[in-house]
């Protein structure tokens, strides 16, 4: 997690679940370290949740991610966060959480998915993502299922497809991925 200009925390997780079942014991597991650091902000990235790919291509389905989506929401309080915005693109999930309180401060909020699988049209690669502007600052929020580390010179195209095909302004200048 992170302290932004000493006001807000930000806790940013991405977890491939491998297929496996959501469990209050998996979602215990993965929120108790910052429990007690009190998080204004949660961006909470999954790819592969409850399902494999191939999976999440064929059978397209918000049950898995509402699931996760709730079960999250009953772990950090439902009294205390809200869910401000979610996107999905096959198996790959994205979701924003914040305080109740600090909702105000959100004066927009968008999403977007890119997929890079085959011919740029199947999404069991690509990316989601969530942006808001909070208070006078623009957060971009990707979280990318890439191809394997083996081909760099794919993953580099899909980055530049996934920035150029953002729809908010100025993204092309928030990332640079020419490296």
């Amino acid at each position: 997690y992170t302290k932004m200009n000493n006001e807000l925390q930000i806790c940013a997780i991405t977890w491939n679940m491998h297929g496996r079942n959501i469990t209050n014991t998996i979602i215990e597991t993965l929120f108790s370290p910052f429990k007690s650091k009190n998080i204004d902000m949660y961006i909470i990235s999954t790819q592969e949740c409850t399902r494999n790919i191939i999976n999440s291509v064929i059978l397209l389905s918000d049950e898995e991610t509402n699931e996760l989506e709730n079960k999250v929401l009953t772990y950090l309080n439902k009294d205390i966060y809200s869910l401000v915005n979610a996107e999905s693109l096959g198996a790959i999930h994205i979701m924003l959480i914040i305080k109740k309180s600090l909702i105000t401060n959100i004066s927009s909020t968008g999403s977007h998915k890119t997929p890079t699988g085959i011919l740029n049209i199947i999404g069991d690669k690509g990316s989601a993502c969530i942006w808001i502007k909070y208070n006078q600052t623009t957060m971009l929020f990707i979280n990318c299922y890439l191809s394997s580390f083996e081909n760099n010179y794919l993953q580099q195209n899909d980055l530049t497809r996934i920035i150029n095909d953002i729809t908010i302004e100025n993204a092309n200048e928030i990332f640079d991925v020419s490296d």
